[in-house]
């Protein structure tokens, strides 16, 4: 296997879609995943040598990596793992593992839930966003169509890895690079997505060093998204099983594992529609399996490029064994400054003054409002999903939902449904557990988690809830 670094420079705002949704407010990845890169080199091909397109794209024998943000060392960061939590009010100083050990009594930890750890540092990708009018062909603005969108900013750095098993491959990958110049992401034809290409000498970014077994435990880093079929079923399934990963005779740890994950349908350039919806572990997240025999741990933690999941071609399926870093640094800190960004290329269209400019300003209000929501509706959806609660239940509290009232006024009313101790029982049904949470407690926490400019909209967002679960659980046995 032939291995090429390959450094990309954003010359200008790059649009990195979460969703290919054309509804509701828009947001970007802070990455570029490998399937932009993959895109990318695709029409390179397509326009030089469209005989190796298939070889190229399907056969698995050329991986795209995503591209993380550059550190201030010129290493790679890396997503910042998502069983590190920080004690509730202090510095990033007191950061554990929560993997490798519980809480202390009267510890109340907060989990650092996005960003990238380079060392010490803790840094984030500068992003914008810019309001945009849809116009029709004599460049006339069609009345209600304004619409916004969210990119990684111009001016900042991103490292990526190329695998390719076959020579001929790696020989045109490295043709295209010395190119020099690519267009990635949405709105190629407009003001986005040009960077400039260029390859880099590799070098080992330190926290990925594996260590030996620990007391019969196995911690796997998902440095990418992980993308995973049930062995039985073949359905997808964002529950990790020993088989998945050629482990035997062990078992997964779920109290001491945390995995994030989110659900989207790739766009399918050729055919302009979107593929089937995936449901990936994110990157970042934490596998913990026990009982490992030592010979098993020990094998997979010397393991190197080996992949697991599907759509390996786009970089999804990296995942390392027993990484050093887990251990968070004594000294970790924000990075006194983000990964360095220009002038962003897309200045955000001026707002005008008086009752157009309140107009206007109240849809990108909405907007943000809507994408929040909407992102705090898919997390908490996809951890629901698996306690199989049943429609009636969702039919309660989408009502309450719709009920309004103040903050504190939904919040009794939801506490006093998933506690009732009468009849059969809704509480019976809210305590269903997987491994040391249960339902009533998820939603708890979603609920309090809730930032106080939308604690107010905390009736839409469990409305907007119940109504995607009704759909979701429609074949779940009713009470």
């Amino acid at each position: 296997m032939n291995t090429i670094d390959i450094q990309i420079e954003l010359e200008s705002d790059v649009v990195v879609s979460r969703s290919s949704a054309t509804f509701g407010g828009h947001k970007s990845l802070d990455y570029l995943p490998g399937a932009t890169l993959r895109g990318a080199f695709a029409s390179f091909l397509s326009r030089f040598e469209p005989s190796l397109l298939d070889a190229a794209l399907f056969s698995g024998k050329l991986r795209f990596g995503p591209a993380y943000p550059v550190a201030v060392d010129g290493a790679t960061a890396i997503p910042v793992p998502r069983s590190w939590h920080h004690i509730k009010g202090k510095a990033l100083e007191t950061t554990r593992d929560l993997s490798a050990g519980s809480a202390d009594a009267g510890e109340q930890f907060v989990q650092l839930r996005d960003g990238y750890v380079s060392g010490a540092a803790l840094l984030k990708v500068q992003m914008v966003f810019s309001m945009r009018t849809a116009t029709d062909r004599k460049g006339r603005a069609s009345e209600g169509l304004l619409f916004g969108y969210q990119a990684i900013r111009a001016g900042q750095r991103f490292l990526a890895r190329i695998d390719a098993d076959d020579p001929v491959l790696y020989e045109r990958v490295e043709r295209w690079i010395s190119a020099g110049k690519a267009q990635l992401g949405r709105s190629r034809s407009a003001e986005f997505g040009a960077v400039t290409l260029s390859k880099v000498a590799p070098k080992p970014v330190d926290a990925l060093l594996r260590e030996g077994p620990n007391d019969g435990r196995l911690s796997g880093y998902c440095y990418s998204d992980l993308l995973l079929r049930d062995p039985d079923t073949g359905a997808p399934t964002v529950t990790p099983s020993p088989t998945h990963f050629g482990l035997k005779n062990c078992e997964f740890d779920p109290a001491r594992s945390y995995l994030r994950t989110r659900a989207y349908s790739p766009f399918n350039g050729e055919r302009r529609r979107p593929d089937l919806e995936r449901q990936v572990i994110e990157a970042g997240s934490v596998i913990v399996f026990k009982n490992v025999a030592p010979g098993d741990a020990r094998a997979a933690s010397t393991q190197v490029g080996i992949v697991f999941g599907e759509a390996v071609e786009e970089g999804l399926g990296r995942v390392v064994w027993n990484p050093t870093f887990l251990t968070p640094p004594a000294g970790l800190a924000q990075a006194e400054r983000s990964a360095k960004g220009s002038r962003s290329t897309t200045e955000p269209t001026a707002t005008p003054k008086g009752v157009l400019g309140d107009y206007v300003d109240g849809l990108l209000l909405e907007a943000q409002r809507d994408a929040e929501i909407g992102a705090i509706v898919t997390r908490l959806g996809n951890t629901l999903r698996e306690f199989r609660i049943p429609p009636s239940q969702w039919g309660v509290l989408r009502d309450i939902g719709r009920g309004g009232g103040d903050f504190a006024q939904l919040c009794a009313a939801l506490y006093e449904q998933i506690s009732k101790d009468k009849g059969v029982s809704a509480q019976l049904i809210w305590t269903r557990r997987i491994g040391t949470t249960s339902a009533a407690k998820v939603l708890e926490q979603g609920i309090e988690a809730l930032p106080k400019h939308l604690q107010r909209d905390a009736g839409v967002m469990i409305e907007r809830l119940a109504a995607r679960m009704l759909r979701e659980n429609r074949g779940v046995d009713r009470v």
